[in-house]
């Protein structure tokens, strides 16, 4: 039986500026590589660089997504020892090339100085121990802007890239499964949101690279922009749901601060954007303040509920973490960012035998609450935090979002963990009812933080969604 011959469409894929493979790999020259067998050895081999010509779309794939692990937020993936590194795997270069050729393209890509690894030996739900590679580009990479590169693939290999970026195939039955949202509409409503959002990308490219340019964000930052730039400007949206914590997670709440005034409602305006302030410690109250504990005695029962009231009051001053750098830190030199960075990842989030100095310094004024949160984590420490986020999606999404879009259902409305963007007419309305929601939730007086977004003209941009693109190449597979 003859085979079709399937015509090639353009993919867009993202990398570093400043590398080009094709006059790194010098098609006379001759390489060496590691050849992986399908039993999971591999060999030295060596091959001309016309041959290696051929892997270079998966190569530039495997940085794509390099580039993607590095600028999401896929702490999962991420080393412990060092954030900087990332793990990739064999299919990562699939649909491209077979995951036998994924020790060519690392081998190759560390010989040429563009990556580099670290292997740790670990534990996983498979394991004891066992080996894992993470990666990271060299500093000649890293410390350049990200851009666009074309390259030509078959058809079927190019409506399988598409699902995997997320882009929603007009022709094709939605790839995520709907029926797991159906019992929670307010999830099911910002899916269906996603790709109808209006954004401006030419505002928002030029805002990152002044903000860049007047050294108010590191390279690292921008590049984390101009990902999310490029990828609402390509129709890319991720998106991936939580049963544990009820949350959901989409290139919308992923996208760093800088670019949310660019979101814009259908007459070009700027949204407004409201935020529970300290929201992750109002629902550690609410669990401090709702479960029956049991105490040795009259007096340790009175020391916890007055470190409980003390706490309280921390959440009525308007600001928890400021309250806590004043009564915990008062001599440290922290700004609001590191305190809550402190709180909730050496406090709230830490293990029960966690020895980090801010964490006892937090114990020497709460010192039965820390007791009480480490006995909670005693048996599985993740529970505890998954629960506390659970809380805060409860209030956002299945109470304050539901209500809201019964009420109004064709508004501008999308989330961003515990803050919304909401076109300007409804503010207010919206406003009133996290503070009421907000206030029967926790059964203290919440703080809503309030943004308002300008119509975008300071920075000259088109509106909607152009193609952002650079100088491109075009090469076959």
């Amino acid at each position: 039986m003859a085979t079709v011959k399937e015509d090639t469409v353009s993919i867009k894929l993202y990398k570093p500026t400043n590398l080009i493979l094709e006059e790194l790999i010098k098609p006379n020259s001759y390489y060496t590589v590691q050849v992986r067998r399908n039993n999971g050895t591999s060999y030295l081999d060596i091959i001309e660089g016309k041959k290696l010509h051929k892997y270079i779309p998966a190569i530039y794939y495997f940085i794509h997504v390099l580039l993607e692990r590095q600028h999401v937020s896929y702490d999962t993936l991420r080393c412990q020892y060092d954030k900087t590194f990332v793990r990739m795997f064999a299919r990562d270069i699939e649909p491209l090339k077979s995951k036998n050729y994924f020790n060519i393209i690392t081998r190759k890509l560390k010989t040429l100085g563009i990556i580099e690894a670290k292997t740790y030996y670990e534990a996983n739900k498979y394991r004891f121990t066992a080996s894992s590679t993470y990666y990271r580009f060299t500093d000649v990479y890293s410390n350049s802007t990200i851009s666009q590169h074309e390259i030509a693939v078959k058809e079927s290999k190019a409506r399988k890239l598409n699902e995997k970026f997320g882009v929603r195939l007009k022709d094709k039955a939605e790839a995520v499964n709907l029926s797991e949202f159906k019992s929670i509409p307010s999830i099911l409503h910002q899916y269906c949101a996603l790709p109808n959002v209006k954004f401006d990308a030419d505002g928002a490219r030029n805002c990152v690279k002044k903000l860049y340019n007047e050294n108010q964000i590191t390279i690292d930052r921008l590049n984390s922009c101009i990902y999310y730039i490029l990828n609402i400007s390509n129709g890319r949206f991720y998106n991936t749901y939580s049963k544990v914590c009820n949350r959901f997670f989409t290139t919308i709440n992923g996208m760093p601060k800088e670019l949310r005034q660019f979101i814009l409602d259908k007459d070009s305006n700027g949204l407004v954007e409201l935020d529970f302030g300290s929201s992750t410690a109002f629902a550690v109250y609410k669990i401090l303040s709702g479960n029956i504990i049991e105490h040795t005695s009259e007096v340790e029962k009175m020391l916890f509920e007055n470190e409980v009231y003390m706490f309280k009051r921390l959440l009525e001053s308007g600001d928890f973490y400021s309250a806590i750098k004043k009564l915990v830190f008062p001599d440290k030199n922290f700004d609001r960012d590191q305190i809550k960075d402190i709180v909730i990842k050496n406090w709230f989030n830490s293990t029960p035998k966690s020895r980090n100095v801010n964490k006892k310094q937090i114990a020497k004024i709460f010192p039965r609450i820390t007791n009480y949160m480490d006995g909670m984590k005693s048996k599985a420490y993740e529970d505890f935090f998954n629960f506390v986020m659970l809380l805060e999606s409860k209030l956002v999404n299945e109470i304050i979002y539901q209500k809201f879009i019964n009420l109004h259902p064709d508004a501008i409305i999308y989330t961003i963990f515990d803050s919304y963007l909401i076109q300007r007419q409804y503010a207010d309305e919206l406003l009133e009812l996290m503070k009421q929601e907000g206030f029967l939730f926790y059964n203290v007086e919440v703080v809503i933080k309030q943004k308002h977004f300008n119509a975008i003209s300071n920075y000259s941009g088109m509106v909607g969604q152009p193609d952002v693109t650079d100088k491109m190449d075009c090469i076959n597979i």
